[in-house]
C-alpha cells in the first residue's frame, strides 16, 4: 500500500504534481477540508480557525482562545490515521516529518526558485509581480514556522527533492511513480509495525490530551506501544499520584488496549485522599 508524504512551496506547481501523482498511481489525496473538520471536531472548535493554525496563519485571537498544543497532538493523530490505511498522498500538516520514520514512506518535496514561483503565481491567480512575492512570503513565513516545531528542513528529511524549473511536471511525476514501485519503498513487517506503533502512540497522546485530567502531562511522558498486542508502557515523570493513575486509567480506556505497564514517577508532592 504506497504512502507519499509531500511538501511543497507557493507556486512550486507541488498541487499540480500531487493530483497527477495521486491519479497515475491509485492514491486517494487527503483533502484538506476533510482533515481539518476532523481536527476541528477533536478540539470543539471551528474549522476555519484549525485552517489557519495549519496554515501557520493564525491570529491574535485564534491564539488566545486554541490550545496550540492540542492542535499538533491532534493533527499528527490525523496523519497517522490517513497514512495506516495505505494508498494515500499526505500534502503538509508536518506529514513528510512525522512520516519519515516509516521505510516504506516516500518522502517528497517540490520546490522552485523564487522567480520562477512568482511568475506561476502572476499566470494562475491572475495578480502583479508586488503581490506574487507578498504571498509567497507569506506562505514561506507560515511554513517555515510549522517546520521549526517539527524540526530542522534540511536535505536529509527527503527522499526526494525536485525542483520544477528544471525538471517539468510530468517529469517529476513520471519520477514519483517510479520510484513507488522500487523494492526499497514496498511494505515490509517491519515498516508497518513502526507505521503502527506510531500511530498507536498518537492515539494515546491524543487521549491524554482529551481528558480533562490528563491534559497536560504529555510531554513529561514517554509513550513506548506494542502494535501487535496492544499493550502500552507509561514513563518519565508526573507531579503527583493522582496523575499517574489519572494517566494510566485514560490509556487503559482506549478500545485496543490490552495492558498499561505504568512505570511513570511522582516527582512533585501527592495529594492524599
Amino acid at each position: 500500500m504506497p504512502i507519499v508524504a509531500m511538501t511543497y512551496e507557493a507556486g512550486a506547481q507541488g498541487k499540480e504534481v500531487a493530483s497527477h501523482v495521486a491519479e497515475k498511481s491509485g492514491l486517494d489525496l487527503a483533502c484538506h477540508r476533510m482533515f481539518e473538520q476532523q481536527v476541528a471536531e477533536r478540539l470543539h472548535a471551528n474549522r476555519k480557525r484549525v485552517h489557519r493554525f495549519l496554515q501557520g496563519k493564525p491570529g491574535l485571537l485564534d491564539r488566545l482562545i486554541t490550545d496550540q498544543g492540542a492542535v499538533a497532538v491532534y493533527t499528527a493523530e490525523q496523519v497517522y490515521e490517513l497514512a495506516s490505511r495505505g494508498d494515500v498522498l499526505i500534502c503538509g500538516w508536518g506529514a513528510t516529518h512525522l512520516l519519515r520514520p516509516v521505510a516504506h514512506v516516500l518522502c517528497v518535496r517540490i520546490c522552485a526558485p523564487i522567480d520562477h514561483r512568482v511568475a506561476v503565481l502572476m499566470e494562475w491567480l491572475g495578480i502583479g509581480e508586488e503581490e506574487a512575492y507578498a504571498t509567497i512570503a507569506e506562505s514561506d513565513a507560515a511554513r517555515a514556522a510549522t517546520m521549526r516545531d517539527l524540526a530542522p528542513d534540511d536535505g536529509t528529511a527527503y527522499d526526494l527533492v525536485l525542483d520544477t524549473a528544471r525538471v517539468p511536471v510530468a517529469e517529476c511525476v513520471t519520477e514519483i511513480t517510479r520510484l513507488l514501485g522500487e523494492p526499497v519503498l514496498q511494505e515490509t513487517a517491519e515498516s508497518r509495525g513502526k507505521l503502527n506503533a506510531l500511530r498507536r502512540e498518537a492515539q494515546v497522546r491524543a487521549a491524554l490530551r482529551a481528558d480533562a485530567a490528563t491534559a497536560g502531562v504529555g510531554s513529561f511522558v514517554k509513550v513506548i506501544t506494542d502494535p501487535y498486542n496492544g499493550r502500552i508502557a507509561l514513563e518519565g515523570a508526573v507531579q503527583t499520584y493522582e496523575l499517574k493513575g489519572n494517566a494510566e486509567r485514560v490509556v487503559a480506556a482506549l478500545p485496543w488496549v490490552s495492558k498499561v505497564e505504568n512505570h511513570l514517577h511522582v516527582v512533585g508532592p501527592c495529594r492524599l485522599e
